[in-house]
């Protein structure tokens, strides 16, 4: 009778070579994995990094529009001022001096 089965040292030799393996295996998965961990978490620090990016530059553009506001407010402000001043000091001196020289002219004979 052949026996085919393989001897005791056999299956020990191949057990261990299976062992090898399965731990070179083990070892390649570890690698792989880490490799992908560094790359996601480098993605989430672009992510993190775009998301205070976009956060700060709606602010800013929030405030760069406050600020444009508040200087057409003062630039109308302004224009109001000017007119103001036109109208409550320009006007009544004018007439004011017209008034003295009528009063002037007629106290000097002239009509």
């Amino acid at each position: 009778m052949a026996d085919d089965s393989p001897s005791l040292g056999e299956i020990i030799r191949r057990l261990g070579d299976v062992r090898a393996d399965t731990r070179e295996d083990i070892a390649e998965l570890r690698i792989r994995q880490e490799r992908e961990w560094v790359a996601v978490h480098a993605r989430m620090d672009q992510l993190v990094t775009r998301d205070r990016y976009e956060a700060e530059r709606t602010a800013m553009l929030d405030r760069i529009s406050k600020l444009e506001a508040a200087s057409e407010k003062r630039v109308e402000r302004s224009g109001m001022d000017w007119r103001q001043f036109l109208w409550s000091g320009i006007i009544p001196a004018a007439i004011f001096l017209a008034g003295v020289l009528v009063q002037l002219m007629i106290a000097r004979g002239g009509r």
